[in-house]
């Protein structure tokens, strides 16, 4: 008797059925998972963001320590918040990377007056380098590689800038006795980071730097972190309008010296 043989037929591929499942649980998972990537990233850089704000802080200590104080900013600084003042962060920058310094002057008339001095190049003393925290310059351009010639401001791991807060430079005269600084009523110095969630506010024609409003609390028409140095109830809460589009200080990353 003659074995009879049942032919098979073998597959050479998916269906299109079993493609669209394929296609449908990979979409599914990348939907669970992004989200959670994300948050690993953004968590990583706030980590990065909060050991950059303490390495500020300590360099901003160790500069009262050899100048008297903490970085200033110099004479002249606008008061107004209206706008956005580079001022602070540009003199910060100057300051912990050793190419200005506070100097002090005796008055004729008594007292004495400070001023920032312009460091002679190849004199600078660093406290921090642009290695340890990133700098670029003021239109977001990153010298490559990154060194102090060229840069004016440290970036957060976002791409905006930290901004800093503390005294302003009364302008130093030879005619009478003049106290050495203004416009700033608290003992510390303020460190800011605008955080993850921060979007470039509709008015804001450089996306990396945000606007005085969009770092500080300006409800009340005034602006207490300017003048009085003192965080308001209302600085945690997110403030976006739709006049200005700016907010999201609920996420900023802060930091008082000595806290």
């Amino acid at each position: 008797m003659i074995p009879m043989h049942r032919t098979t037929s073998k597959r050479s591929g998916f269906t299109l059925i079993e493609l669209l499942l394929v296609i449908a649980i990979i979409a599914i998972l990348a939907t669970v998972m992004l989200p959670l990537v994300r948050g690993a990233m953004n968590a990583q850089k706030k980590a990065t963001a909060t050991g950059a704000i303490a390495a500020l802080s300590g360099a901003c200590e160790r500069y009262r320590k050899l100048y008297g104080d903490f970085p200033c900013a110099r004479t002249g600084t606008p008061l107004t918040y209206t706008a956005d003042q580079p001022n602070y962060r540009q003199d910060l920058y100057l300051q912990l990377t050793g190419q200005r310094r506070l100097r002090s002057t005796a008055l004729a008339g008594g007292g004495v007056g400070l001023d920032l001095y312009t460091v002679p190049a190849g004199s600078e003393r660093p406290l921090v380098t642009p290695e340890l925290v990133e700098a670029c310059t003021a239109t977001g351009t990153v010298p490559s590689p990154i060194s102090i010639t060229g840069c004016t401001e440290f970036m957060d791991p976002w791409g905006n800038a930290y901004d800093y807060r503390y005294r302003i430079l009364n302008a130093a005269t030879t005619s009478a006795t003049v106290a050495p600084y203004t416009s700033w009523l608290s003992p510390e110095f303020f460190i800011v980071s605008c955080g993850a969630k921060y979007k470039a506010g509709i008015v804001a024609s450089i996306p990396h730097v945000p606007l005085i409003g969009e770092y500080w609390d300006t409800s009340g028409g005034g602006s207490p972190m300017v003048r009085t140095g003192t965080i308001p109830s209302t600085y945690f809460e997110n403030s976006i309008t739709a006049t200005t589009g700016i907010g999201q200080r609920a996420d900023n990353i802060t930091n008082w010296s000595g806290r």
